[in-house]
C-alpha cells in the first residue's frame, strides 16, 4: 500500500524506517519552500521516501491527480503547520482515511482547541484571543483581572515558535507590538492567545484514532526552562506503563 505524508519533516528517518519495516511505499509531500538552509539540512529529506512530490505553484486538484496517478491510498499530517492543507489533501485523495474537516482547526489553533476541552467539561486553562495583534476593549477588562506570569503564544503557531512568558499587562502589549514582523515559514502571524501559566511536569500522550476509537501510542515527559521569556527544552523521555508517571496520565 502507498500512503502519503504533507511535509514529514519531524523524524523523518524513524517514520520511513517503521513504515516501511510494515511493507508499505512512502511519498513525500513537500509544501514548505522558506526553510532555512539549516533547517532544509536536517527535515528534507527527500531520499528517504520512495517517491517525492514538491508543491510549488499547483492547485491541490493538480496534486490529487498527481498522487492518485502513482497510487497514493491516504494522505497524512507530517508537520503541525501543514494540518490544514493535509486535511484537505487527504479528504480528496482517500477519505476513508481523512480527518473530518470541519474539525480542522481544533487540531492547530491553540485557542479552539482549549476551548472545545471545555465545552466537553474537561481541564483547560483560562485564556484570551487577541486577533491581528491587538488589544480590543473586549480584552482590556478580562485582561485587567487576569493571573500573571501568563504564556502568549501564536493561535495558530507549532513547536516554541513566538512562545513569551509574560509577567504583567505592559509586557504583554511588549510582546504584541514587537510581535508585527514575527513569521513562521515566510508566513505572518496574525493572532495571538494569552494562556494562564501552569507550573509542574508536562507529559505529551501521543494517540491516534480509527473510527472514532482512540489507541494510545506512546507518553513522554518534557522538562524545559525559560530564558529571556522563551521556552527552551532540556530534555524529552519515554515514559514506561509500568511507572508512577504513566499512572498519573490515566
Amino acid at each position: 500500500m502507498k500512503i502519503a505524508f504533507v511535509d514529514p519533516i519531524a523524524s523523518p528517518v524513524y517514520l520511513t524506517q517503521t513504515l516501511k519495516a510494515q511493507g508499505l511505499d512512502i511519498v513525500a509531500i513537500y509544501t514548505l519552500k522558506d526553510l532555512s538552509p539549516q533547517e532544509k539540512k536536517v527535515r528534507f529529506r527527500p531520499e528517504l521516501f520512495n517517491h517525492t512530490v514538491l508543491v510549488e505553484n499547483q492547485t491541490i486538484e493538480s496534486v490529487v491527480a498527481d498522487l492518485k496517478k502513482i497510487g497514493v491510498k491516504g494522505v497524512f499530517c507530517g508537520y503541525e503547520g501543514s494540518i490544514k492543507y493535509a486535511d484537505q489533501l487527504a479528504n480528496m485523495v482517500g477519505p476513508e482515511f481523512a480527518n473530518d474537516q470541519k474539525t480542522t482547526n481544533l487540531r492547530y489553533d491553540k485557542y479552539a482547541m482549549q476551548e472545545a476541552l471545555r465545552s466537553n467539561h474537561l481541564p483547560a486553562p483560562a485564556q484570551l484571543l487577541f486577533l491581528n495583534k491587538k488589544i480590543s476593549e473586549e480584552n482590556n477588562a478580562a485582561l485587567a483581572q487576569f493571573k500573571f506570569p501568563a504564556i502568549l503564544k501564536p493561535a495558530d503557531g507549532s513547536s516554541t515558535i513566538g512562545v513569551t512568558k509574560c509577567n504583567s499587562v505592559a509586557e504583554v502589549e511588549h510582546y504584541l507590538k514587537i510581535a508585527a514582523d514575527r513569521q513562521m515559514h515566510a508566513t505572518p502571524i496574525q493572532d495571538y492567545v494569552l494562556q494562564e501559566y501552569l507550573e509542574g511536569n508536562e507529559y505529551l500522550v501521543d494517540t491516534f484514532s480509527i473510527a472514532g476509537k482512540v489507541y494510545l501510542a506512546g507518553i513522554q515527559r518534557y522538562g524545559k526552562t525559560y530564558v529571556a521569556g522563551m521556552p527552551i527544552y532540556r530534555f524529552a523521555e519515554s515514559i514506561e506503563p509500568t511507572s508512577i508517571d504513566w499512572n498519573i496520565c490515566f
